[in-house]
């Protein structure tokens, strides 16, 4: 009796335990992006070949009615301190051949920034579509004023100036 019950005790803590410890992850709103970014999940992994690494996932959506060549996504990162970590950008592509209307993708993204372990628990990242190229050659750009905005509503210090501030100490 007494095993079980000790048992039970340990995966109520362990549960509590992953239920407090959760990165916050937040999609800014882009009521006029040619993208959706229907889903993003971070997390901060650790393997013995890689070493520690924080991982973005993003399920995108192109909501336009035009076939899109090539995109860029943001996120900007803080660390478990409500301290700004760092931009990270990547690339959305199928393979060259264009991603049409209506089609929706997963992407991941792998970034071995110094201090990832500042990150793990209680870090916090904002994802958003930077700019779209369309296969016809027309560039839409994210509104950098409205970015600025949204994340400042949570943490006032930050600045436009830090979206494309990168780090230097890569691991």
């Amino acid at each position: 009796m007494k095993i079980r019950s000790t048992a039970f005790s340990v995966l109520v803590f362990s549960l509590l335990s992953s239920a407090l410890v959760a990165q916050t992850e937040i999609i800014l709103k882009q009521e006029d992006s040619p993208i959706q970014i229907v889903e993003y999940k971070a997390g901060v992994y650790h393997s013995s070949s890689q070493g520690e690494y924080i991982e973005t996932k993003l399920v995108l959506k192109n909501v336009s009615n035009s076939k899109i060549a090539v995109a860029r996504y943001r996120v900007i990162a803080f660390n478990s301190f409500n301290e700004y970590f760092d931009s990270i950008a990547g690339l959305i592509f199928k393979d060259w051949k264009g991603i049409m209307p209506e089609e929706t993708l997963k992407h991941e993204l792998a970034n071995r920034s110094f201090g990832v372990e500042f990150f793990d628990g209680y870090g916090t990242g904002f994802a958003f579509i930077d700019a779209v190229r369309f296969e016809d050659g027309i560039i839409w750009r994210a509104n950098r004023d409205d970015i600025v905005s949204q994340i400042k509503e949570v943490y006032e210090s930050f600045s436009g100036d830090m979206i494309t501030e990168t780090k230097k100490n890569r691991s």
